[in-house]
């Protein structure tokens, strides 16, 4: 993608996963989801000098799985797995949303996949269009 901003997050993904709500009907996410989502927003701030983006945006992302011991690359050569890419999707952008674009209502096109790899980390190229 030509004229992309590429930002890139040294972290394993996580997908956002199920809302938690207590008998008394608070709700919540689990600890390690917004742990991590903390964290994507810390390197997206360290990454992202420039103003939330405004515009119709087109993103490609790339999320890398670390591969388990137990799979070998002859027993499956892609991580057809879960965690669903949607669910990474979720957790990601929501993290993003008010750094890097005001809201991931913004995002017009996209194109998303999920590989293994030896460390998890988390491609972003994004570009706005005119």
């Amino acid at each position: 993608m030509k004229n992309a901003d590429y930002l890139c997050f040294p972290i394993d993904p996580i997908p956002k996963g199920q809302l938690f709500v207590t008998r008394t009907g608070r709700s919540y996410w689990p600890k390690k989801v917004t742990q991590y989502m903390e964290e994507i927003r810390a390197m997206a701030k360290k990454q992202w000098k420039k103003e939330p983006l405004d515009k119709p945006l087109k993103v490609e992302v790339v999320f890398h799985i670390p591969r388990p011991k137990s799979v070998s690359m002859k027993k499956r050569k892609y991580p057809s797995v879960k965690p669903d890419l949607d669910n990474l999707l979720k957790s990601f952008f929501d993290a993003l949303e008010g750094v890097v674009f005001v809201n991931d209502s913004r995002i017009v096109t996209m194109t998303v996949s999920k590989q293994y790899s030896s460390e998890g980390n988390i491609e972003l190229k994004i570009r706005a269009l005119k």
